[in-house]
């Protein structure tokens, strides 16, 4: 609205660009990565700490890798 747009307007450009690029590209390679980091539902901010047990559910597949490798 600062910038003389309307909320239509930037919702088209968000439907048409923003999320076609997202299920273009984004959304197929996490079928492909070893990591994804699903949404936890918790807004991410600074004051807000992921619990426990998100933090060892994304460290997991790493430190299993790690240790596969002879890293660690």
């Amino acid at each position: 609205i600062e910038r003389g747009r309307t909320v239509d307007s930037v919702l088209q450009q968000y439907m048409s660009t923003v999320r076609a690029a997202h299920y273009r590209f984004t959304y197929p390679a996490m079928f492909e990565a070893d990591l994804v980091i699903a949404d936890e539902g918790v807004p991410a901010y600074g004051h807000v700490k992921p619990s426990a047990e998100a933090i060892e559910r994304m460290l997991a597949p790493v430190l299993s890798r790690l240790q596969t490798a002879g890293v660690i």
